[in-house]
């Protein structure tokens, strides 16, 4: 049984730390557990909460890395493949395949007598990057359809040119987040200190190296000091920001741009993964991930000046993401009145005003900038290389020998089908509220969480289906009011802390952020 997630400032006092990790999305809670396995002391602070911003809301796709074969980009393919493969080994009830669907009309490479070779490389890099055939299975398989095939599997495939389609696998994260949550509570249980609504101030330097964090406790309003002879700052678009406040030089990172999915109430084209684009164009291609019965889709991007603009897209960008989208996919009707989630956030481009993402992750190591040694910063634009990215960190801010992530870490998943099931748990709501209440309370207790928003939207899937939701926000309302904990909660978002709303005809809300 994994260990809680404490929030004890107390011991975190009681330095110093061989790390401490700025930032707690994907890439920070990997750092967290990379040093944990390797009996290092590290200490983790996310301002807000955990995976409360890009990344615990992705298109919940783990690329095995079939894409790069189009660059011949083979040590991406070998990488992609060994992480997703780590996540599915040790998250079998929160990872699983899924076929992956390209209509192929035989526009440049996207003709069946090239894809086909391509397939088959990719198998044979899957069997050279993962020994273990157990672990590999899930994304063998792939092969080339007949275009009636390709029908059958996609009824609404435009049939004008119609050659056929690529069929891969990739891996499914049935909630990014409740990973995100597995992980931290694996890295507690091996000795890691975890905390959220903890904001790091400053940077406290020795000499030419750094010593440490000033940071704020967000609930109390305490400050403390915790000190550390290495740092990652993995704060995603805030990393710029505790660099200022340091008085510290900073080298040019990349531009954020804003990136953002749709999650809409329409039947799925496909049981596949989609990647479709409008007739004779290549570009812009999207990917309609089914959800049950909604359609999850993306990613459009476009360009984001600075704080003065909002960490959401504009009802403009939305209706132009539509009518690409219903150029690409007629079938699904997409409209405003069908949109249920907007998922949005900052994600790095290639320089201001760009619409491109980086393809890569930045690692700086501020020594290299006039900063002071053991300072790095990270900038990770995939949730599934996160492992990889985080050994490689590792090693170069500790200098040491980091083992790569253990095969199999004995992460398992939360042994309450209703964390995941939000039909499951609303039943569980009208037929034994005791009961319902029960898992609320534990969630709350053992994970960390300070609002209606750390539960329903970072802990459980219960905030997918809005007209759900609203049967199950009282009874999580009451339990938080209750708690015994309550009375010693004094933070309070303020409006831009909040998660951005938009109301369509069924009065639903949310707004998070994305990842690719």
């Amino acid at each position: 049984m994994l260990d809680p997630l404490n929030r004890d400032l107390n011991a975190a006092s009681d330095g110093p730390f061989d790390l401490i990790i700025i930032g707690g999305g994907i890439q920070g809670a990997c750092l967290a557990l990379a040093a944990a396995q390797n009996g290092l002391r590290s200490l983790l602070v996310e301002q807000d909460d955990f995976g409360g911003k890009t990344s615990a809301n992705t298109l919940r796709i783990l690329h095995g890395g079939f894409r790069y074969l189009q660059g011949f980009q083979i040590s991406r393919v070998l990488q992609s493949a060994r992480d997703s493969m780590w996540f599915a080994t040790n998250f079998p009830d929160l990872v699983t395949p899924l076929g992956c669907l390209l209509p192929l009309y035989g526009h440049g490479v996207r003709r069946p007598g090239t894809v086909q070779p391509a397939i088959s490389f990719y198998h044979f890099l899957l069997r050279l990057a993962v020994h273990n055939p157990t672990a590999r299975r899930g994304l063998l398989g792939g092969r080339v359809l007949s275009a009636e095939e390709t029908r059958l599997a996609f009824p609404g495939a435009g049939t004008k040119g119609l050659r056929g389609g690529a069929l891969w696998y990739d891996y499914f994260m049935h909630s990014p987040a409740r990973i995100i949550i597995e992980i931290l509570r694996r890295a507690a249980s091996l000795g890691a200190i975890v905390l959220n609504y903890v904001q790091a101030t400053g940077i406290v330097t020795h000499g030419q190296r750094v010593d440490g964090i000033n940071a704020m406790d967000r609930i109390t309003g305490k400050q403390h000091c915790f000190r550390s002879r290495a740092i990652v700052n993995c704060a995603g678009p805030g990393c710029l920001e505790i660099l200022r406040q340091s008085n510290i030089p900073a080298p040019r990172f990349p531009a954020p741009s804003l990136a953002f999915n749709l999650l809409l109430d329409c039947r799925p084209l496909s049981r596949y993964i989609l990647a479709v684009a409008p007739e004779g164009n290549a570009k812009p291609t999207f990917v309609l991930v089914p959800m049950g019965n909604y359609v999850l889709v993306g990613t459009y991007h476009t360009e984001w000046r600075g704080e003065e603009m909002p960490l959401h897209p504009r009802s403009r960008h939305v209706s132009d993401f539509l009518a690409l989208l219903n150029r690409a996919a007629p079938q699904l009707e997409a409209s405003l009145s069908k949109v249920v989630r907007v998922y949005s956030g900052l994600i790095p481009s290639l320089r201001n005003g760009s619409t491109v993402p980086l393809k890569k992750p930045t690692v700086i190591d501020h020594r290299q900038y006039h900063g002071p040694s053991g300072l790095y910063s990270v900038w990770e634009v995939k949730f599934t290389t996160s492992p990889s990215v985080a050994v490689h960190v590792l090693r170069k801010a500790l200098g040491k020998q980091i083992a790569s992530f253990k095969t199999k870490i004995s992460i398992r998943p939360p042994g309450n089908s209703f964390l995941l099931d939000q039909q499951a748990f609303l039943n569980l709501v009208r037929q034994n509220p005791k009961a319902a209440e029960a898992i609320i309370s534990n969630v709350t207790r053992d994970e960390s969480c300070f609002c209606l928003e750390d539960i329903l939207y970072r802990r459980t899937e219960w905030a997918v289906d809005p007209g759900a939701e609203k049967e199950i926000v009282p009874l999580v309302d009451r339990v938080l009011r209750r708690s015994p904990e309550e009375c010693e909660r004094s933070y309070h978002r303020t409006e831009n802390e909040k998660p951005h709303v938009i109301t369509n005809k069924t009065g639903s809300t949310l707004s998070g952020a994305t990842t690719l």
